[in-house]
């Protein structure tokens, strides 16, 4: 009697991706970024998680006070592999900038980002997202907008082995064309709570999304 081999499928290795792209032969998994305050010391520290987590902070944000686009902010979101997986393809970023009048005019603001994927330190690939502006009129206002930025990280394949970092710097550039002093950051919250009155420091409008959501595809094992 002839035995039929049974072959492991590897249904395990790509049951955690959300979604698949099957003409790519990839499957996406997305990350949410937060920060939250270290139990090894004082400081905030920035993450990427597949939970839903409450973020420490809504958002982060910065005083402008330069009349020229100047990097107000750069923030390392991270997070640390247990099992070797090879990155190749679109990432796509969902991210909400906004801004607060802190005064009356003038109080113009205007801030735009410039993601950048890394390999730990080493940078794989970069896209800068649209100029979003807000103020101009009475203080405690403010503007939002919600954003998708696509990063191409198409050209190679790279392969992270575990105990390798996957990291997303955000850089906020920003200004204030006409003064005043007004602020602007960007929402990390994976929870998507609505963020406080502008009064009270929030700088995404109430019907705009806080989540910091990035979609990853990786390389599916072949079979």
């Amino acid at each position: 009697m002839v035995l039929k081999q049974k072959y492991q499928t590897k249904e395990s290795a790509i049951a955690s991706y959300d979604y698949s792209d099957l003409a790519e032969g990839t499957g996406v998994v997305s990350f949410f970024g937060s920060d939250n305050m270290s139990i090894s010391g004082p400081g905030r520290l920035y993450s990427l998680s597949k939970g839903v987590l409450y973020s420490n902070d809504i958002n982060t944000q910065i005083v402008n006070d330069s009349s020229n686009f100047t990097k107000k902010l750069e923030k390392d979101f991270d997070v640390v592999f247990n099992q070797p997986q090879n990155l190749k393809g679109i990432v796509k970023v969902n991210i909400t900038l906004g801004g607060r009048t802190t005064g009356g005019a003038p109080n113009s603001w205007e801030c735009y980002v410039i993601l950048k994927l890394k390999k730990g330190t080493t940078d794989i690939a970069e896209a800068q997202s649209e100029t979003v502006a807000g103020g101009g009129g009475a203080a405690d206002v403010k503007n939002s907008k919600v954003l998708q930025v696509l990063i191409d990280a198409s050209a190679a394949i790279t392969h992270f082995k575990p105990g390798d970092t996957l990291r997303m710097t955000v850089e906020l550039w920003s200004r204030q064309p006409s003064g005043g002093g007004p602020h602007t950051g960007f929402a990390h919250d994976p929870r998507a709570r609505t963020d406080v009155a502008a009064s009270a420091g929030g700088i995404i409008e109430d019907a705009h999304s806080t989540i910091f959501q990035i979609n990853v595809p990786f390389i599916i094992p072949t079979l």
